[in-house]
């Protein structure tokens, strides 16, 4: 968990996305991101993985790696 919030993270930075522009691309809520992000939200699904690679343009693989 702690290193797909590390590769999120870094890929936000990278992109320069904003938790709230995340957030509208994968039709959430800021505070969920949020939740996510901070690692206070442990269930996160294989739709969210799939969501996250396609925004960031990488392989799910990449993201837990």
């Amino acid at each position: 968990m702690e290193t797909l919030i590390k590769n999120i993270k870094k890929l936000m930075t990278e992109q320069e996305i904003t938790q709230e522009q995340l957030a509208e691309m994968m039709h959430t809520s800021q505070s969920n991101v949020s939740l996510m992000l901070s690692g206070k939200n442990e269930d996160i699904y294989y739709s969210t993985l799939f969501k996250l690679a396609k925004i960031f343009d990488v392989k799910v693989k990449e993201l837990l790696e």
